[in-house]
């Protein structure tokens, strides 16, 4: 939906998965359009649209594009965003890496992204700047030479040489937002300000990086990694690093002991896997790539204070018997916001993992979910004096 100061709000389509197109649109007249109809009937409602690749080449037929543009003019909705984080099946792997796949290592990523950029730009409203967000360059666990490495950077490069030509010819601004995440090759502010700076550095004094190239602010991976938002916020700045999507979610943290571990045994372990990351007594940190590994540092004895895990749970969810939420980081970062309301205009409610939660944590609807999660939010942002646009 469309807020004050230029800001666009929408649930990302992630959280109902699809692989072909009409999967997905069926997936948004399921879940998206009752949501729409409780929360705003009578205003244009945003959609952060999640495409796979297959379902990307099927809506890239001319026709099919003009019906879905129909379909949105119908419905009151909008698409600013588009997420493409997975180019594959949104669904269990056999193989953690494979969910991931193609990296950016390879021509099908970069080529996927373009068609979305391409996509994206028959799909803006009037005045309204898209945004991509994206893997950033690959997962960690994989050898990735020096070669390879470089490969990645050189991708990214032709995806924003493709972003400028789109700006170009069409006048529409489209910016590819890097999305650090636990266990990627991005996942602290560290890292992302070690890449753009080794990146400037290949292209010096070339202004579309800043232009075309951000990060997408994840508000659950970023508090995994025990990072403070302020901090964060004010290092991407300095860089003259743009954010170009901010991501709400909040993740589960647990006093690292054996007892409330065994909470944790319910939760089914998917091939996306539940990273975690120990703060130790010592202040470092140790991510583990499965619940599993986390549990077994545990029993042995691991000298961790606190324990966060990847596991977006729901943004109006509740703390719980053995588990705190990251609510905090939201709030943070909701007072930066405020602060700086340019800071960035594309704004996401990001939280797709509501199907391995326990079943009492399940029982209410999806779109009660998602409604609950936008209430939640817009309260927040009310006490902050950002409203819902007149």
């Amino acid at each position: 939906m469309k807020l004050m100061h230029g800001l666009h709000l929408a649930h990302c389509s992630n959280l109902y998965r699809g692989d072909t197109w009409a999967e997905t649109l069926g997936r948004l007249e399921q879940y998206w359009l009752p949501v729409r109809a409780r929360l705003c009937p009578d205003r244009p409602m945003g959609i952060s649209l999640r495409l796979s690749g297959r379902a990307a080449r099927e809506l890239s037929d001319p026709a099919e594009v003009r019906a879905f543009r129909r379909w949105l003019d119908q419905h009151g909705a909008y698409v600013f965003s588009i997420h493409s984080f997975p180019c594959g099946h949104f669904r269990d792997r056999l193989a953690p890496p494979r969910v991931f796949l193609p990296d950016w290592t390879s021509p099908e990523r970069t080529a996927y992204t373009n068609l979305l950029c391409d996509l994206l730009v028959q799909l803006l409203p009037p005045g309204v700047e898209g945004t991509i967000s994206t893997l950033p360059g690959g997962v960690k666990g994989t050898f990735y030479s020096p070669e390879e490495l470089a490969l990645i950077r050189a991708h990214l490069w032709q995806c924003i040489e493709h972003l400028d030509r789109t700006l170009e010819r069409t006048g529409r601004l489209i910016r590819l937002c890097l999305e650090p995440t636990p266990y990627c090759l991005l996942e602290t502010s560290g890292e992302v300000l070690e890449f753009f700076s080794r990146f400037r550095r290949e292209h010096m004094n070339d202004s579309r990086i800043i232009e075309f190239l951000t990060v997408a602010y994840d508000a659950a991976h970023f508090a995994v990694e025990f990072e403070d938002p302020a901090v964060a916020l004010a290092c991407f700045k300095e860089a003259h690093i743009k954010i170009g999507k901010v991501q709400f979610g909040v993740v589960p943290r647990i006093c690292p002991c054996p007892e409330i571990c065994e909470f944790l045994d319910p939760i089914r372990e998917t091939d996306y896997q539940h990273h975690v990351v120990a703060f130790l007594s010592d202040g470092q940190r140790v991510i583990f790539r499965t619940l599993a590994e986390a549990r077994q540092a545990v029993h042995a004895g691991l000298p961790a204070v606190e324990c966060r895990i990847h596991l977006h749970a729901p943004l109006h969810g509740r703390d719980g018997e053995w588990f705190l939420l990251t609510h905090d980081h939201v709030e943070t970062l909701l007072d930066e916001l405020a602060g700086d309301p340019d800071l960035c205009h594309h704004l996401e409610i990001e939280v797709q993992t509501w199907d391995i939660l326990p079943l009492d944590q399940r029982m209410v609807s999806l779109a009660d979910q998602m409604a609950a999660d936008y209430a939640w939010l817009l309260t927040r942002m009310n006490q902050r004096g950002i409203r819902v646009a007149a």
